[in-house]
């Protein structure tokens, strides 16, 4: 049999990348060990924890629940809006994420006749690990639902 110079070089190329597959196998299996680890480790803590409240604290766990029920809000908390990819989110997510920061800016501020872009975009960084330049190219679809004022420094979403 003969084989080309082509050929050479993909033995060359499937032998370098069977050394990276190795090397990657290696690296999950170790990622996988460390992950063990810390599932028995926690198993371990629970069990003791587990032990503790139902045996020398039993009582005192009775009456602290007992207490949390008594004391919990009776109204169900609505669910909060959860961005699972902060890389990419959709012009729908974003919708619903602007409604949400603009409700609970209201919730928590009730005189407030407006929020800032900078209030935003740091409850963007803060509350959803959202990082982005500004919040006029973020928001670009969103915000024309709303009325804004200001100019390109103090920029405000009018809250109604």
């Amino acid at each position: 049999m003969s084989f080309s110079a082509d050929d050479l070089k993909k033995v060359a190329d499937l032998s370098n990348r069977k050394v990276q597959i190795q090397n990657w196998q290696k690296e999950i299996a170790d990622k996988i060990a460390v992950l063990e680890d810390q599932r028995a480790a926690s198993e371990r803590e629970m069990a003791e924890i587990v032990a503790l409240l139902e045996g020398d604290y039993k009582e005192l766990a009775e009456a602290a629940r007992q207490f949390a029920e008594m004391t919990a809000p009776k109204e169900p908390a609505k669910p909060k809006f959860t961005v699972y990819n902060p890389k990419y989110v959709t012009n729908q997510d974003k919708e619903k994420l602007l409604a949400e920061i603009l409700e609970d800016h209201k919730q928590e501020n009730p005189s407030a006749d407006s929020v800032t872009f900078q209030q935003v975009k740091a409850i963007l960084s803060s509350r959803y690990g959202i990082e982005t330049r500004t919040i006029g190219n973020f928001f670009t679809r969103q915000l024309k639902q709303y009325e804004t004022a200001g100019g390109n420094r103090r920029k405000v979403i009018v809250l109604k």
